[in-house]
Formats: structure tokens, C-alpha cells, sequence
């Protein structure tokens, strides 16, 4: 298995571990691009070069080739021209499964919806919002007493869980993927919420008040709906 380099995005916990990972199994960051404080400071005492915005990459690119562009927990679209610098291509990290759940959120949009099973999925990246080629993905259930928090977690589990998988199919040159299943596609938008701004109605029924209530439970975390 060759080996490989790549340019590391995102802004959580997430993509320090894929970050960590990648470098265990001996492939090569180039640089680090977040805003993130945490993801900064870690990259930094790697002594990676840290860049502030994926536009940066541009100055980069001239001096610095890679292979890979790592979109890890980054929640913004990428520029084309941006995504055309790497080598191989890019590969972001989706918490939902695809075409069903695309956009941003979509663990609690699949909570409020009283959906059963959720997935993340790893897939290469175009000009759409979540709508590459899949390369990588794996289910989970979700359980009635689940919360946003708790989803996100398992979502987070299991994107670092795969991970050394993503990388060994990278590093046999499976980075291509499967076009993404038929099927209905639903786009979670940034600015969508809950009806009726998320009020209760009790005329609902307990099960969907239930549901509402956890569904928008982020514990200590920001709720960004």
C-alpha cells in the first residue's frame, strides 16, 4: 500500500482523532485547516502547518502537493476549486446516511422523525451537498431514550470507528466509490427548524412529545436548531 498525503479540515474532537489515525498507519498531513481552537492547538504541537480557511490552501498548494483533501466534522460547502487541489480527491465525513438524510443535523431530523436506524457515511465530495460517490458507511440504531447529544456521539463513534478502513481502501487505490443508492433525498438545511419553532403540543401524543424533547436535547452542547 502506497503511501499517502493530505490536507486535514474540520473544527471538533472528530478530526483530531481521524487526524491522529491517518498519521498512526503512516500516511502525512500537509496541513490543518479549522478555526477551531482545540484542532489548532493539537495540530500545532504536531507541528503541522495550520491554515485558518480552505481559500489559504491556495498559497499552499503551489509549494506543497497532496493526495487527499479530509473534510472531517467541517460544516460548510467547500469551494470547487478548492476541492480540485488535491491529487486524488476529497472525502468528507456525513453524519447520515445517503441519499436520506443529506445537509447538516441530520441525526436529530432523523429523531424527530421517529426513524429507527441512522448511518454516517464517508463519500467522495463534488459540487453538491453531500451527493459523491460513497465509499464508506455504517449503521446504527436508534434507541427511544436517545438524545441529540447521545446521537451525535454514536455518529461520532462511528466515523472514528471506520476510519482505518477508509484509510487501507485509500491506500489500495479504492478511493473511487459507489454512486449513491436510488432513493428519496431529503436536504437538511442549515436554517430549518422544528414546527411551530419546536413548542410543544400535547395533542400529539406522548410518544412525539417524548421524541420532540429528546430529539432536541444537546445536554451541555449549543443546540443549533
Amino acid at each position: 500500500m502506497s503511501k499517502l498525503s493530505c490536507v486535514l479540515i474540520g473544527d471538533a474532537s472528530l478530526t483530531i482523532g481521524c487526524g491522529t489515525l491517518w498519521r498512526e498507519a503512516g500516511h502525512v498531513i500537509r496541513a490543518v485547516v479549522s478555526q477551531d481552537q482545540a484542532v489548532r492547538d493539537w495540530a500545532q504541537a504536531e507541528g503541522l502547518a495550520v491554515l485558518s480557511t480552505p481559500e489559504a490552501l491556495h498559497g499552499l498548494a503551489g509549494e506543497t502537493r497532496f493526495d487527499w483533501l479530509l473534510s472531517v466534522a467541517y460544516l460548510a460547502l467547500l469551494p470547487e476549486d478548492v476541492l480540485r487541489l488535491a491529487g486524488k480527491g476529497a472525502v468528507n465525513f456525513h453524519d447520515g446516511p445517503l441519499p436520506g438524510y443529506a445537509g447538516l443535523n441530520t441525526p436529530v431530523w432523523a429523531k424527530l422523525a421517529g426513524e429507527t436506524e441512522h448511518a454516517i457515511t464517508w463519500h467522495r465530495m463534488d459540487a453538491g451537498i453531500d451527493t459523491g460517490a460513497v465509499l464508506l458507511d455504517r449503521r446504527f440504531d436508534i434507541r427511544p431514550e436517545d438524545t441529540a447529544q447521545r446521537l451525535n456521539t454514536k455518529a461520532y463513534a462511528a466515523g472514528l470507528e471506520t476510519f482505518p478502513e477508509l484509510i487501507e481502501r485509500l491506500a489500495r487505490g479504492e478511493g473511487d466509490g459507489v454512486p449513491q443508492p436510488e432513493g428519496t433525498r431529503r436536504l437538511c438545511r442549515r436554517d430549518d427548524r422544528p414546527a411551530a419553532g419546536g413548542c410543544l403540543d400535547l395533542a400529539q401524543g406522548q410518544d412525539a412529545v417524548i421524541r420532540l424533547v429528546r430529539g432536541l436535547d444537546f445536554g451541555e452542547y449549543w443546540n443549533p436548531l
